[in-house]
């Protein structure tokens, strides 16, 4: 019987993308877009995370990028940087769920700070696949998103991440590889 329970420290899950497993994982998450049926004719990447796995997805179709970031990852600077290099991997992990959970309970409150940058033209497009690393608040693929279905209405918009990270995101990714709440390290993490 399902019980609906409240996801505690432990239920959350860290795992590490070495160079070779993030480009499978790509892969993975491409072919998955395709059994769907879908085909882009862009990519539209949301910088940083998003353009590597945008990189490595769709090459045959234009790329595009877009830069927002969210309130909560201006604390990581090169100190920050030097500091988790020194740490071990069990308290990284614990590092990352503990994070998850903070920006999961402010989640509101940093939708409004949110600045949507100027998009590339993407007008010569009618099918633009927009992508990210991770999903965690949804509040950046929701202003993606919404800016590009402002800008450009009617052309058919679907969105793709590795991972969803928190239960309840402001938008949902049309495609993932994990919605479980699986924090992921990629390679280029600070604690990679």
């Amino acid at each position: 019987m399902f019980t609906n329970r409240k996801i505690t420290l432990t239920q959350k899950k860290v795992i590490t993308l070495r160079s070779s497993q993030f480009t499978n994982a790509c892969g993975r998450l491409q072919q998955a877009i395709e059994v769907d049926g879908f085909n882009p004719d862009a990519v539209l990447a949301i910088a940083r995370g998003g353009v590597f796995v945008a990189e490595l997805m769709f090459q045959a179709v234009p790329h595009f990028k877009v830069r927002l970031s969210r309130p909560s990852t201006s604390f990581k600077g090169a100190l920050f940087r030097r500091i988790v290099k020194l740490l071990p991997l069990w308290l990284l992990d614990r590092l990352r769920i503990w994070e998850s959970n903070r920006l999961e309970h402010r989640r509101h409150s940093t939708e409004k700070d949110l600045e949507i940058p100027a998009l590339p033209d993407l007008s010569a497009y009618r099918r633009v696949l927009v992508v990210d690393d991770a999903v965690d608040s949804g509040t950046t693929l929701a202003a993606v998103i919404c800016s590009v279905a402002d800008n450009y209405p009617g052309m058919e918009l679907r969105s793709a991440a590795i991972t969803v990270t928190t239960r309840h995101p402001v938008v949902q990714p049309s495609y993932a590889l994990y919605r479980d709440l699986t924090l992921i390290r990629f390679p280029w993490a600070p604690d990679a």
